[in-house]
């Protein structure tokens, strides 16, 4: 019973974790775009150069873009099956809370 159950949250929160990790990640690499394309023109680089120094900048970016997608994927998983009254029935199937937290 307990693999079903943490099978289903789990799909239930991998597609808005994905959306969010692409996002998020995609809105703190244009935060960080200016000062890239600043060091681009200042010392004449070509595209390989350039996004060899964006796969160099994805580790930094993912370090805080993980944590808040997490968050925003459980965040949206849990309110949408309180929407569809799933937890409603989870709970009338003898599911507790505390079950379904990890």
């Amino acid at each position: 019973m307990p693999w079903l159950l943490y099978s289903y949250l789990l799909t239930e929160v991998l597609a808005p974790f994905f959306a969010a990790v692409l996002i998020l990640s995609g809105v703190l690499f244009t935060g960080r775009l200016m000062q890239v394309v600043d060091m681009i023109f200042a010392l004449n680089i070509g595209w390989s150069d350039f996004l060899r120094m964006t796969i160099f900048l994805v580790p930094k970016l993912l370090l805080f873009a993980v944590p808040m997608a997490c968050t925003l994927a459980v965040i949206i998983a849990f309110s949408r099956m309180a929407a569809n009254n799933e937890i409603i029935a989870l709970k009338a199937a003898g599911v507790g809370v505390m079950r379904m937290l990890p």
